[in-house]
């Protein structure tokens, strides 16, 4: 009886979580409710009283009117090295491309090299230049000794590419922030183990300001501060190979699933299985680890770790779920590896999408079936495709054109020059989670 009324709490707090989060995005709360103001473009002369308001003020600009921002450099005095009195905020897409390996020497160089960004690349090993396409749209503020105030000194408003649509804005970087309400409603969610997926939906979708990939970086930053303190304080990544799983991989490693949905542990740690198939169609394991996160470094290391463990040998083919972050890792660590997309993940998206169309025996669902699974040349599937798209009228849908962008890995017709053991899905990995 204990038990029963304790959940009953649970779900109470957890619905009226999601009311009060629902009434602060629809502006239905006691607070009145802000009159929205159209910002005007920074001029030069404008002043500021603190460094920060004029970020925050070219941030917000920046928000309404379809690009993001970054600091890219300060000035110092002479006389003071320590004393701050200029700076420039400029469009994320400023500056160039630089290519991973770039040496320090000649970053250090190159005037043009984003200061931030040298910085995060020495201390994470990231790459953040893939959005860089020497765009000159910036704003520099100098500090007046005599008012002791911020003013432009200049200002650059042009772009060379596309701001984003207002359609999409929510998911701009500027953007994307969680309520303390929906922090709370996360970790509950987790105590009661239910499906984190599930709270950025429940509050709007893509129109709430955060995705699935912000709610377990919120637990990911909960776990930390519980091993800071706690007897995992030392943990980072884990992982585990035998003699058995390097000797079946000689024999049966042509072929390998790799899926991260497996969360059930007290730190919330992703388990990662690499899984194969022998020759009576049996699951076999190549290997196994625990991660702290799910970031392109972490899977360097892991992919790195693992090869080394099997003796350097590459996989013919791999099937992951659609995650940046690993693909990238894979690009670098197995480059003549085929990567394929778990066919699985991509076609549930279709009824989290498209829910107007794609529903149980719906026409648009039939024929997508069939053009997915039953074409057996590509000149025939593109055809099937666009012709689809015509007549349910979606041919301007951003998801199925971004999908369609990167059909060679997934759509099954263009995959079948490559041994995949009959696997499309992560499935393996998934249904070997109930042994663990």
């Amino acid at each position: 009886m204990l038990e029963r009324t304790q959940d009953i709490s649970s779900n109470s707090q957890c619905i009226s979580l999601v009311e009060e989060i629902i009434q602060v995005e629809n502006g239905e709360t006691s607070t009145p409710k802000k009159k929205v103001t159209q910002l005007k473009a920074p001029y030069v002369g404008m002043v500021f009283d603190t460094m920060e308001e004029a970020r925050n003020y070219y941030e917000d600009y920046g928000r309404q009117e379809g690009f993001w921002i970054r600091t890219r450099s300060s000035s110092n005095t002479r006389r003071r090295l320590d004393e701050v009195t200029s700076r420039q905020f400029v469009c994320a897409h400023e500056g160039k491309y630089v290519p991973k390996n770039t040496s320090q020497k000649a970053l250090e160089e190159n005037d043009e090299k984003d200061i931030s960004e040298i910085e995060n690349m020495k201390t994470t090993g990231k790459n953040c230049s893939t959005v860089k396409c020497g765009c000159k749209a910036s704003m520099r503020i100098k500090l007046d000794r005599w008012s002791n105030k911020w003013k432009v000194s200049s200002f650059q408003d042009s772009h060379n590419h596309r701001p984003v649509t207002p359609k999409r804005r929510m998911k701009m970087k500027s953007n994307r922030v969680m309520l303390k309400a929906a922090k709370i409603l996360t970790e509950t969610f987790h105590e009661e183990n239910l499906p984190i997926a599930k709270v950025p939906s429940m509050l709007g979708g893509p129109h709430i300001g955060f995705n699935n990939r912000d709610c377990y970086n919120h637990l990911r930053n909960v776990r930390h501060r519980q091993m800071d303190g706690g007897d995992a304080q030392r943990a980072a990544n884990f992982f585990w190979v035998d003699a058995r799983s390097h000797m079946v991989y000689n024999y049966f490693g042509d072929v390998v699933t790799f899926d991260t949905t497996y969360r059930t542990n007290r730190y919330d740690m992703p388990f990662v299985p690499f899984i194969g198939v022998n020759h009576h169609l049996q699951s076999i394991q190549f290997g196994c680890a625990l991660l702290q996160d799910e970031t392109e470094v972490t899977f360097l290391w892991l992919f790195e770790t693992w090869l080394e463990a099997m003796g350097g040998r590459h996989p013919v083919s791999i099937i992951t779920d659609q995650d940046l972050a690993m693909k990238g890792a894979i690009a670098k660590i197995f480059p003549n590896t085929r990567h394929r997309l778990c066919l699985w993940h991509i076609k549930k998206k279709f009824a989290e999408k498209l829910s107007h169309v794609y529903f149980k025996k719906s026409k648009f669902k039939s024929q997508m079936k069939k053009c997915i699974r039953s074409t057996y040349k590509i000149e025939e599937f593109e055809e099937k495709w666009k012709e689809l798209m015509k007549e349910c009228e979606l041919a301007n849908d951003d998801w199925l054109n971004s999908l369609y962008d990167i059909r060679s890995s997934w759509v099954p017709v263009y995959n079948r020059d490559i041994f995949f053991a009959g696997m499309n899905t992560t499935g393996r990995s998934e249904g070997i989670n109930s042994f663990f």
